[in-house]
């Protein structure tokens, strides 16, 4: 619409093939106005942010007014006829009576693609909702609740479909351009239905030359805070490069495929990232500071940490389930294997710092179980600290027998052979001599 060019709507790259392919046919009087439109909407910002102690608050509705000088400019130049602007047109007047869709024998034919509409729907809502939640600098911070933006999707798609309306979800154009306008809340809902209400049954006929390319142009500078977001991915790679990984693939998805296999991507990319963390979290080996006994920190971080002789001290960042046992395992028999190769040293006790552990299934038993199994066939003590209510249970109902202590100090000092009277539903250390 921007160039007045009738080419097909598809993805970023195709749409700029097509543009290329017929920039011949490019309406020149169409292209001008939506040139205008951009320099309207930036002076108009420029003005507000001037001259905010002036407007104290307020500000000057840009778009708005861009729409009212071109329509009027269109309207008494004939720019519609002379130089094939295109305009809205005729607008039916009037609000579609309520009816119950006459579509129930298709019934088996849209249950694939109306599960397919309301997955990318609700995940293109549910993404727009967070980015323009990162947005907002008022206070208190915006609280974001899927199941109440599903179940408020549900009601407006479920009430429009009897007045022949579209599935209700987020629009990226139309979200950015109501926050660029100053939106605040969901009240200027409210007063968008009104105002279309207004219009569709009285001043239709004031929106006859309204030119598409005005919409276009006030679309597409309303965009441009989204493409600033580019200007994080050096920090984003810095920070997490599994997570600049799912950005890349689904901004450069959405840009060849388009928005819904986009998504797509972008949503497989994610579990797959999800998966890779699950099975392969952090794990260390921890040691304590000479000059603070009780104190104990990852010995690959902290260089004043010193390991324990005779005694590793493993600690798993994350539960313990089907996804990361062999993982849990095969990390601690490697730790094993380089100290015992290091140091010349028989290893007497391993220490399992459980602190992260937040949970724990039965795969994860069977593990900590052969684990123990196979430190005792080497004459290995295994012991575990730190344990949270949830996985101190699930190892008493799976009869698990294993010495637990509430710290890491605790545990360090019963391997050492200072005989402790403390479990974790004791409530003072007793030192047996």
């Amino acid at each position: 619409h921007l160039l007045g060019l009738d080419i097909q709507n598809s993805s970023f790259f195709q749409t700029w093939k097509n543009i290329f392919a017929n920039i011949k046919e490019i309406n020149v009087a169409t292209f001008l106005l939506g040139l205008f439109v951009f320099f309207m909407l930036w002076l108009v910002d420029l003005i507000n942010d001037k001259f905010k102690k002036v407007l104290k608050g307020f500000k000057i509705p840009g778009p708005l007014l861009s729409l009212i000088v071109t329509t009027l400019y269109v309207y008494l130049t004939h720019m519609d006829e002379k130089y094939g602007v295109r305009v809205l047109g005729h607008i039916p007047e009037g609000l579609p009576h309520p009816k119950v869709p006459d579509a129930f024998h298709l019934t088996s034919d849209l249950v694939v693609p109306a599960i397919i509409i309301a997955i990318v729907g609700y995940s293109l809502t549910m993404a727009t909702t967070k980015t323009m939640a990162e947005k907002t600098k008022e206070e208190p911070l915006v609280v974001l609740s899927s199941n109440q933006e599903l179940l408020a999707l549900g009601i407006a798609s479920g009430i429009g479909g009897f007045f022949l309306g579209y599935p209700a979800f987020a629009s990226l154009s139309r979200t950015t351009l109501a926050h660029a306008v100053g939106a605040k809340s969901q009240f200027h809902t409210f007063v968008s239905v009104l105002v279309v209400l207004i219009v569709l049954l009285v001043l239709t006929r004031a929106l006859y030359y309204l030119p598409y390319t005005s919409l276009s142009a006030i679309i597409i500078y309303a965009l441009r805070s989204l493409f600033k977001q580019m200007k994080q991915l050096p920090a984003l790679f810095r920070a997490d490069v599994l997570d600049c990984i799912v950005w890349l693939s689904t901004f450069f998805s959405v840009l060849g495929l388009g928005i819904a296999f986009g998504l797509g991507i972008g949503v497989g990319v994610s579990m797959i990232v999800l998966v890779y963390n699950i099975s392969y979290p952090k794990a260390a080996i921890v040691g304590r500071f000479p000059a603070l006994p009780w104190l104990f920190k990852d010995v690959v971080r902290y260089s004043d940490a010193k390991e324990v002789p005779g005694i590793i001290v493993y600690r798993f960042d994350a539960a313990l389930n089907f996804a990361n046992k062999e993982w849990f395992r095969n990390n601690l028999r490697n730790a094993l294997h380089a100290r015992s190769v290091s140091t010349f040293t028989r290893i007497h006790s391993v220490v399992v710092d459980a602190s992260s552990m937040t949970r724990i299934d039965s795969s994860g038993l069977r593990i900590l179980k052969k684990v123990q199994t196979e430190l005792a066939k080497d004459d290995i003590e295994l012991i575990m600290c730190n344990c949270r209510g949830a996985l101190r249970d699930a190892l008493i109902r799976y009869g698990l027998t294993v010495p637990r202590y509430l710290s890491v100090f605790d545990g360090v000092r019963y391997a050492e052979g200072k005989k402790l009277h403390n479990t974790e539903d004791d409530t003072e250390v007793v030192t047996i001599v």
